[in-house]
């Protein structure tokens, strides 16, 4: 079903009437601690983040870092999601529900995507590989100075082409699967690389997160990193109304 033609009144009911079995499977508990992912961490040793950084990351649950890589790679992703979005490598993007069934619903969820590897050499260009590679150092960076022992990262590339198109609100893992006896079967930890050259606030697509002291929405600003704990903090991205890039990793 197309919403984006619909008078807002009724486009409004109708998505609120569509979101009240997704929200309720997909969103965790509000009185769910932070998860503590981490063990004795030595941020003198530390190469890709400030104490400060990892300060933020472990007492609020997310950390959002600027000019990470530089805007040159942003824009060089950005062409190429762009690209691959024309030549037909990018796919609506599915969910799976808490029985672990695979579903679609573009009008809950409306970005197109591939999943991406570094040493995938025909499909995954110079700058997104920079961007997986910088990314895989990060996360060996926490496995060496804070204990982390994350085993593997999944990455995928997404696009949202304009129109309204948007992602409800959810959570990018099981909330109880950060104990240390599941940690390393779930994502711990989602870090996501925007890629907009020349975002402007009319171009929406913000990601807002849900904070135990309210909603607080970060802009898809080119270069800017953002982490989270993956079972703990909810998000939508909301709507975009020009194309809209990020690659996104799930450290496990």
């Amino acid at each position: 079903m197309d919403l984006i033609s619909f008078p807002p009144a009724l486009k409004l009911m109708i998505l609120s009437a569509l979101e009240k079995d997704v929200v309720a499977e997909t969103c965790p508990r509000r009185d769910v601690p932070i998860p503590d992912i981490f063990g004795d961490i030595n941020t003198a040793a530390l190469k890709l983040l400030s104490t400060g950084e990892v300060h933020s990351l472990t007492m609020q649950g997310y950390l959002v870092k600027d000019q990470f890589l530089g805007e040159d790679i942003a824009t060089a992703v950005f062409a190429d999601a762009v690209r691959y979005h024309e030549e037909g490598y990018l796919r609506p993007a599915g969910m799976k529900s808490s029985s672990n069934d695979r579903w679609e619903r573009r009008d809950i969820r409306g970005d197109v995507m591939m999943w991406v590897h570094d040493t995938d050499e025909k499909h995954v260009t110079t700058s997104v590989r920079q961007v997986l590679l910088q990314l895989d150092a990060l996360r060996r960076d926490l496995n060496d100075c804070a204990h982390f022992n994350s085993l593997r990262m999944e990455s995928q590339l997404a696009l949202y082409p304009g129109n309204g198109t948007r992602y409800i609100r959810h959570r990018d893992a099981p909330v109880d699967s950060s104990s240390p006896t599941n940690g390393p079967a779930h994502r711990r930890l989602t870090v996501i690389y925007y890629a907009n050259p020349g975002w402007k606030e009319e171009h929406g697509g913000h990601l807002r997160i849900f904070l135990p002291t309210g909603e607080m929405d970060i802009a898809p600003l080119p270069d800017r990193l953002l982490m989270f704990y993956s079972s703990w903090l909810e998000h939508e991205v909301l709507p975009s109304f020009a194309p809209r890039v990020a690659i996104s990793s799930f450290f496990y």
